[in-house]
């Protein structure tokens, strides 16, 4: 597997990989479903949201790939909740005015996601980092992609730009438990508007080799 960080000409193909990667995660379904009546009006959706998501990242934060033979199979969108800003600004430059049409689901989950990440989102280091989404594509998992893809890249790049903490949250046992094999913790768990959320924290050692894309 090859790791870089991706650029603006990726955007389109990381959102894909990221909306595949949560079109049947159950706490999207459990959000969004009652808002639309066709699977195509709710991926539409989901690509945009990702689309701005990632652009901005791109932009204002850290979007890091994992590729195979030119094909993106794993996708990290993370930021140092010390140094990165993005503002509504950032947002509508890339490209939030299409979400437009899609203003009630946005308003229920973007709410959502914010009261799922208080805690992981609170200051606890001089230096921490959220991990936003970490998706490996439907097509490679089970393959040990994910755990590759963070022990050799998502960890070394947040060490080597002087992270010292980083945090993340998820909505399943299975991820727990996957997490939790690579070094996390559990911080906190409770539920919003039915949905189980799980706060997961990883101190970053400074033996992880700081990546060579970087240099």
């Amino acid at each position: 597997m090859n790791y870089r960080l991706a650029s603006p000409a990726d955007a389109r193909k990381v959102a894909t990989v990221l909306t595949d990667a949560f079109a049947n995660y159950n706490m999207y379904r459990e959000v969004l479903n009652s808002f639309f009546t066709t699977d195509s009006k709710y991926i539409d959706y989901l690509n945009k949201l990702h689309y701005v998501q990632v652009m901005s990242n791109i932009r204002k934060g850290y979007c890091l790939i994992a590729e195979e033979n030119g094909e993106i199979i794993a996708v990290a969108v993370m930021q140092s909740l010390r140094h990165t800003r993005i503002t509504l600004w950032d947002y509508l430059r890339s490209g939030a005015f299409a979400l437009w049409r899609y203003a009630k689901p946005t308003q229920c989950f973007l709410p959502f996601l914010d009261k799922s990440s208080e805690h992981a989102k609170k200051q606890t280091s001089e230096n921490k980092w959220y991990l936003e989404s970490f998706v490996v594509s439907p097509a490679w998992q089970g393959k040990h992609i994910g755990g590759r893809f963070l022990d050799e890249a998502v960890l070394p790049l947040v060490a080597r730009e002087g992270g010292s903490q980083l945090s993340l949250v998820t909505n399943t046992k299975t991820n727990v438990s996957f997490y939790q094999k690579h070094g996390f913790e559990q911080i906190h768990q409770t539920k919003i508007g039915g949905v189980d959320v799980w706060t997961m924290l990883v101190e970053v050692k400074s033996r992880y080799k700081a990546p060579d894309y970087l240099d």
